[in-house]
C-alpha cells in the first residue's frame, strides 16, 4: 500500500465538509476529515494545527489525519 505525502499545516477556513489548510510551504490545499476523526466527532476549527496526507496524483486535495 502506497501512502501519500504527509505535511503539517494550519486550518485557514472551514467549509461545510471541507477545510482550507495552509501548509508549511505556504501552499493552500483543500482537506477533508478522515474516518477516525469523523467517527470520534473531533471538531476542526480555523487556527487548529493539523497533519494532512496529500495524494500522489492530486496535490491540491488531502485527508486530515490528526489534529494537534
Amino acid at each position: 500500500m502506497v501512502k501519500g505525502i504527509e505535511c503539517l499545516g494550519v486550518v485557514v477556513d472551514s467549509l461545510k465538509d471541507r477545510h482550507k489548510v495552509r501548509l508549511e510551504t505556504g501552499q493552500v490545499v483543500t482537506g477533508y476529515v478522515s474516518g477516525k476523526l469523523r467517527k470520534n466527532h473531533i471538531l476542526i476549527i480555523p487556527g487548529d494545527s493539523v497533519r494532512i496526507e496529500l495524494g500522489q496524483f492530486n496535490l491540491s486535495l488531502g485527508r486530515i489525519t490528526y489534529r494537534f
